[in-house]
């Protein structure tokens, strides 16, 4: 039976993604990027009324894409969220568009009241965990994770030899980046509220606020810093664009920033390595992916550091790598997704 074609989304927490993918599983074109409308571009807006102007992008750019794509009578939509999203498309909560508001948000009944048509929503990280679980260099291992580093902190898990991402009947699991792992009262705050989530501490954002706060309370260091250049001596404008050419640059502010965000993301891992017998960690994500080399090098040093059971340093150093730097694998992992159903 011919697989259907579909229209496809990845709804990040900044970014938003969209493309066609063809029976042949392949998108047709490059990937369409827009701001994921989120409460920290409209600050002054309702919450309700920030989730309808997302509701208003996915039905815009479908109706677009379907018009563009006459000719394969477009009937199926596949979408990637930044959030854990219940079987009957319910998003449970995605705290890097809605901070920790907006549970239970019924983005599938929201979307069908505009468009029938056949809907597939799932989390983001389920869509890469597909698109990486088909691809045979990764099928040599068995157990795999796919954690992203990007605005947010999320991971799943998949079974290369039968295509399986793990997941429980509410659609949760993976929440990496809200396991707590510093119960200090100082910890940074995650977007959900909570102090010393994995997210909180590790994420994009994580390292912006990380680099400003120390900024202000190192102010000589931060003055020595290529960082002081890059932002004109504004810790407010810090984004993880100039962390990253910092890094690239061997500044040792940065190189600090980025030792602090990974450690605890290597305490994480070597907990579910530890504890599932996962083979091998895939790396994706604006951030990580961003920094790059130093951002691997940076984690599998405290990865040594905390030790692996049974494992010597090169098997936990080999334990973890980067995932493709493209925006096309969470479209086509969600597209893979639609189309095994279909």
């Amino acid at each position: 039976m011919k697989r259907p074609a579909c229209i496809v989304f990845d709804v990040g927490g900044t970014t938003l993604r969209a493309s066609v993918v063809t029976s042949q599983g392949r998108l047709v074109a490059p990937p369409l990027r827009m701001e994921t409308p989120n409460i920290w571009n409209y600050p002054h807006e309702p919450l309700a009324r920030v989730q309808t102007r997302l509701v208003d992008v996915l039905v815009a750019t479908t109706r677009h894409l379907q018009q563009q794509y006459r000719h394969l009578a477009l009937r199926h939509v596949g979408i990637a969220m930044a959030g854990p999203v219940t079987h009957d498309g319910v998003v449970r909560h995605v705290s890097g568009l809605w901070g920790h508001r907006g549970h239970q948000f019924p983005l599938l009944a929201r979307l069908k009241r505009q468009l029938h048509l056949r809907y597939l929503i799932v989390n983001d990280m389920t869509a890469a965990a597909a698109y990486y679980g088909s691809l045979p260099p990764c099928r040599r291992a068995r157990w795999i994770a796919v954690i992203t580093v990007s605005s947010g902190v999320g991971s799943k898990v998949v079974d290369t030899h039968t295509r399986e991402v793990l997941l429980d009947p509410a659609g949760i699991s993976g929440e990496l980046g809200h396991v707590r792992v510093d119960r200090s009262p100082t910890a940074l705050r995650c977007e959900c509220g909570v102090r010393g989530h994995v997210q909180g501490l590790c994420s994009g954002r994580a390292a912006e606020r990380l680099a400003r706060r120390l900024a202000q309370e190192q102010p000589r260091r931060f003055r020595a810093s290529r960082l002081w250049r890059l932002t004109r001596g504004r810790p407010q404008r810090m984004t993880t664009y100039h962390l990253a050419e910092a890094v690239r640059r061997q500044d040792r502010f940065a190189l600090d920033v980025l030792d602090r965000v990974t450690e605890p993301l290597a305490r994480a891992i070597a907990l579910l390595v530890g504890t599932i017998g996962i083979e091998r960690v895939i790396l994706v994500g604006g951030f990580a992916l961003g920094v790059g080399q130093p951002y691997l090098r940076a984690l599998q040093r405290h990865l040594v550091h905390i030790g692996c059971y049974g494992r010597s340093a090169a098997a936990t150093r080999a334990l973890v790598c980067l995932g493709q730097r493209n925006d096309a694998q969470g479209l086509l992992g969600v597209g893979r997704l639609v189309q095994q159903g279909a």
